[in-house]
């Protein structure tokens, strides 16, 4: 988006990143992504203002650069 690179996908992969923009556009963006490549369990939201990547029965921080197997 805008010349930032959010996803890096594989056969067994799917990196993320916010490129510096933890906007809603760019959650809907990675969210579609997770739908498309991902294993149909995981996403993105947001609570108190800080983004949370939920995957594998477990929610964790976002961090620009997670990668989910």
């Amino acid at each position: 988006m805008h010349g930032n690179k959010i996803a890096e996908i594989g056969d067994t992969f799917v990196t993320l990143y916010d490129g510096g923009w933890q906007t809603t556009t760019t959650k809907s963006r990675l969210n579609a992504i997770l739908r498309a490549h991902g294993k149909g369990d995981e996403g993105i939201f947001q609570k108190n203002y800080q983004w949370k990547i939920a995957y594998d029965g477990k929610v964790e921080d976002f961090v620009s650069g997670v990668t989910l197997r």
